[in-house]
């Protein structure tokens, strides 16, 4: 049967409609129920269904609409956060292109800078050597086995050029110039220092002599004597000064020999001044500057350095002296150091300090050049030291005679011990 309420299908039997709850009693509704039940419209429950729709049309709306702007917040910040990051990486370039501009800036600044003082040393270091000898960096050390004779050095041209040797007393015509009392003589030529310097003597520069070695030994007359201190030496070297042989026409060098003056005599051939000096129990003939005398000269040792010219001289040949050392004088560290061979009890009590300056003075007699400051002040202070502008640097004992190298070595050794 059908429900007169809600119209809906319910069974026979039936006291109550499932579906509006009507009560039914013999088939009626009762009154009260009756008030109770209301008969849903079609229409309203249409709009009812359109009112809900909205409804939720709006709340997916709102949804929809919070989540577009969720969205829209969140792709913000990222563009933000992507413009921050893409800002603080152009910071960072920015900031490096500008250090390495620093850098180069510095680097090439650094480059000038050190440009310009290379500059300035070589400037500096050319105006300082200009016409002067080579530098040489340390002080010479002989090598552990010293030849017994001098060593041979290899041939240079025969110079063409006189030696200057300025002299105090006026020239003398005569054959035999007299002697004058009361002068000392200090001579050297252009490859040595001077000697001892007093009362008016001074040096002045010859020419480069050949530097190949001559057959005549060295001074064997001096090799055991003492060193001359500027008067006449006695008993052998008188001997043999009076009976050295003549050299007679001869084209061999004298190479740093140990030698005993002689005499000044005037060529009356040349008008030139001529000395004479023997070596190996040999007398030479070298020319000289007017005004020498016999006396200067006479007995006095010499290491000298010389080449044979074309002139001559009662049949001899005349030298030209490069290098001439004179021994006589003071204050030397060991005086005789040149002229005889040094024994122990020579440098009893030197400390290994003296003995280098006693090895080094050996060398300075002779014109070299110190770079070690303590060398270079200590004989820069010495009257005798003269710097030598052709001193041999490539082999410093060819400067020396035979005594002298080995006095360089005896000291060398008493130095290591």
């Amino acid at each position: 049967m059908l429900c007169k309420v809600c119209g809906a299908q319910i069974p026979d039997d039936s006291t109550k409609c499932e579906f509006c709850g009507a009560t039914m009693e013999n088939g009626e509704i009762t009154e009260n129920e009756i008030d109770e039940t209301k008969v849903i419209d079609t229409e309203e429950i249409k709009e009812i269904e359109e009112q809900d729709s909205e409804t939720v049309k709006d709340e997916k709306d709102e949804i929809f609409d919070d989540n577009e702007r969720r969205r829209r917040e969140q792709m913000q910040r990222m563009m933000e956060n992507k413009k921050k990051q893409l800002s603080e990486i152009e910071r960072r370039r920015n900031e490096k292109r500008v250090k390495q501009k620093r850098n180069r800036i510095a680097l090439i600044a650094l480059i000038c800078a050190v440009a310009v003082a290379a500059a300035g040393y070589g400037t500096y270091y050319l105006l300082q050597n200009i016409n002067t000898e080579n530098n040489i960096a340390v002080t010479p050390t002989p090598s552990a086995a010293v030849s017994l004779v001098t060593p041979t050095p290899s041939v240079e041209p025969t110079p063409t050029q006189s030696p200057t040797l300025n002299m105090t007393p006026a020239p003398n015509t005569n054959t035999n110039t007299a002697s004058q009392s009361g002068q000392s003589w200090s001579a050297i030529g252009s490859a040595s220092s001077s000697g001892s310097s007093s009362s008016g003597g001074s040096s002045s520069s010859g020419s480069t002599g050949s530097s190949s070695s001559g057959s005549h030994s060295s001074g064997s007359a001096l090799s055991s004597g003492s060193s001359s201190s500027g008067g006449n030496s006695s008993g052998s070297v008188n001997s043999v000064v009076a009976n050295a042989k003549a050299s007679g026409i001869s084209s061999a060098n004298i190479v740093s020999q140990l030698s005993v003056g002689g005499e000044v005599i005037y060529n009356t051939g040349t008008g030139r001044y001529l000395m004479t000096f023997v070596t190996g129990n040999i007398k030479y003939y070298a020319n000289v500057s007017p005004g020498s005398t016999t006396e200067q000269i006479q007995y006095k040792p010499y290491t000298i350095t010389a080449a044979p010219t074309s002139e001559t001289y009662n049949g001899n040949t005349v030298y030209e002296i490069s290098s001439m050392t004179n021994y006589s004088g003071n204050d030397y560290v060991l005086e005789n150091s040149g002229t005889r061979l040094l024994t122990d009890s020579d440098i009893r009590g030197m400390s290994k300090h003296d003995l280098a300056l006693a090895r080094n003075e050996i060398y300075a007699r002779h014109g070299r050049k110190f770079q070690t400051a303590e060398y270079r002040n200590f004989f820069s202070s010495k009257s005798w030291y003269k710097i030598n502008p052709n001193y041999n640097y490539s082999d410093d004992n060819s400067n020396l005679n035979s005594i002298e190298t080995k006095n360089v070595q005896f000291l060398l050794n008493a130095e290591r011990r």
